[in-house]
């Protein structure tokens, strides 16, 4: 088993002589601290999985899938037309707007984990492309929902310390895995 840290030392406690005669009685020391026991908690940690298509630390609780649409090579689809990106100016209380060669996805949230889905499920979108010269396909692409069932859950909320067992959901799927606690570390 591995030495547990000790508490620090405040400079205080156990003091005691530096030669002490056999006739000076010796000031009992203080009692240590005691450590914290081997099954308790001690740190807040990841649970790194043991069996996963990657190790990115299970979450304690999984809920609803937040997705977004994949297209291929992993790009994530816009989901409405790619249009041009105007660009506004007012002078002397005067705005003109001029349409410039860069493009723009109107739904701005695109790349996110947004919009409920099913890990894996089809779904349609454009290429991003910055502008319209970019050969890339502009046409509707198939691809595939990417998911998220963990947004915004802390990942070190599992206590241990590192290589005690835990049991997590993967992140993608929301499939109970088990795992191994790793990265632990005290929260200021």
């Amino acid at each position: 088993e591995p030495a547990r840290p000790q508490p620090a030392a405040t400079g205080a406690e156990d003091v005691q002589p530096a030669a002490a005669s056999s006739t000076a009685p010796l000031k009992p020391a203080k009692p240590a601290a005691k450590p914290v026991a081997a099954s308790g908690p001690q740190q807040f940690c990841q649970c790194v999985p043991t069996s996963a298509p990657d190790n990115y630390g299970l979450c304690p609780s999984a809920g609803p899938p937040r997705c977004r649409c994949d297209g291929p090579g992993g790009t994530t689809l816009c989901p409405e037309e790619l249009r041009n990106r105007s660009s506004c100016q007012t002078y002397r209380g005067e705005k003109s707007c001029i349409k410039i060669d860069e493009l723009e996805c109107p739904n701005k949230s695109f790349m996110e984990f947004h919009q409920p889905g099913t890990q894996g499920a089809p779904c349609s979108g454009y290429i991003y492309r910055q502008y319209a010269s970019d050969k890339r396909d502009p046409t509707l692409q198939t691809g595939h929902f990417t998911c998220d069932v963990c947004p915004g859950v802390k990942l070190d909320a599992f206590r241990g310390r590192p290589g005690d067992p835990c049991t997590g959901y993967y992140w993608r799927t929301g499939e109970q895995k088990s795992g191994r606690l790793a990265h632990c570390g005290d929260r200021s």
